[in-house]
């Protein structure tokens, strides 16, 4: 996640340690005010060593340096980065009927929270458009699932973007920042007034089957097959 947001907000940039890594994804660095990146970041690590161990400097640019490799270790618990230009790892996109606009799906980053984000992208660029046409979002019940009546199904609910959700209007949010954050496994429904609804479902990455957790003798129940009405 660190290298992504260091990428992405200094593509030209090459980083040669986890100590600058962790500057550019932290976006410390300011071309404009700081000048060049690698005479700035080697002062930048020389003040760090001399608040480490002020009597061997060396010695504090390894625990300055060795801070930064710990930093890399902790899992990333971030949700939304858009896929840069040519990121296509774990990216869907679909395009909506009668209409210059795709769905993207992206879930890079989002494994552990069995999500992914959702936006809409022009067609023929691929570059993502906020809320480039009126329509309202909504989950509703997966239709392949039956269940024993209304108290015990899924509910539907309009889904809001996560920057309408901090309170910021529509003319606040950066163009093409605006997203979606769903569940693995969500059946949406797009709604856009003069069209036929557009519904999908939200994929479930395969994973390794968990090992059954309980000690315990297992019983089986043969399913019923009911007839068509």
């Amino acid at each position: 996640m660190l290298e992504y947001m260091a990428k992405r907000g200094y593509p030209d940039i090459t980083p040669r340690n986890d100590y600058e890594m962790s500057h550019l994804s932290c976006g410390n660095y300011k071309p404009q005010k700081h000048g060049d990146f690698y005479t700035w970041v080697e002062r930048e690590l020389l003040i760090d060593a001399q608040l480490f161990c002020p009597e061997d400097i060396e010695r504090g640019k390894e625990i300055a340096l060795s801070r930064s490799t710990r930093l890399f270790e902790k899992p990333a618990r971030i949700s939304g980065f858009k896929p840069m230009p040519g990121d296509d790892e774990d990216v869907h996109i679909r395009p909506i009927p009668n209409s210059e606009f795709s769905i993207r799906l992206f879930g890079k980053y989002m494994e552990d929270k069995r999500q992914y984000g959702l936006d809409f992208v022009r067609t023929s660029t691929g570059k993502s458009e906020n809320s480039p046409f009126q329509y309202d979002l909504f989950t509703v019940p997966d239709p392949d699932v039956q269940t024993a009546g209304p108290m015990m199904g899924p509910r539907s609910g309009r889904l809001f973007s996560v920057e309408s959700g901090l309170g910021l209007k529509p003319s606040e949010i950066h163009p093409g920042a605006e997203k979606f954050i769903l569940f693995e496994g969500a059946c949406c429904l797009l709604k856009r007034k003069g069209h036929r609804d557009v519904y999908f479902k939200v994929p479930v990455r395969v994973r390794p089957k968990a090992p059954f957790k309980y000690d315990a003798d297992i019983l089986e129940f043969q399913a019923t097959v009911v007839a068509p009405e």
